[in-house]
């Protein structure tokens, strides 16, 4: 769901992308901008981006440790952010972007 006026009005985004996902952390960067979260272990982990107001989605990240699962997603702007994630082989899981969460 998607609203452009403060929560008034809500639109329906129906997501296109992989069925499977359970999404647990969005964040929006403007009116038609915002990085997407999906958790679980291994690849279930991913980032998505869109740029059309979630007309369409791009994959910008998928968990390449099979024991790697994220947790959440802050941005400080529009272009620098972190991802964190449950820590494997005894060390802390952190992601940074520096491009708005294209990579």
């Amino acid at each position: 769901m998607k609203s452009k006026d403060d929560g008034l009005a809500w639109s329906d985004n129906l997501w296109t992308g992989p069925d499977s996902l359970q999404f647990r952390d969005i964040h929006g960067l403007g009116q038609s901008k915002a990085v997407a979260m999906s958790i679980g272990t291994g690849e279930s982990s991913q980032i998505f981006l869109t740029a059309d107001g979630g007309a369409s989605w791009t994959r910008s990240y998928v968990m390449t440790h099979p024991e790697g699962f994220l947790d959440c997603i802050d941005f400080w702007d529009d272009m620098t952010g972190v991802a964190y994630g449950d820590s494997f082989d005894g060390y802390p899981f952190i992601l940074r972007t520096v491009d708005g969460g294209a990579s």
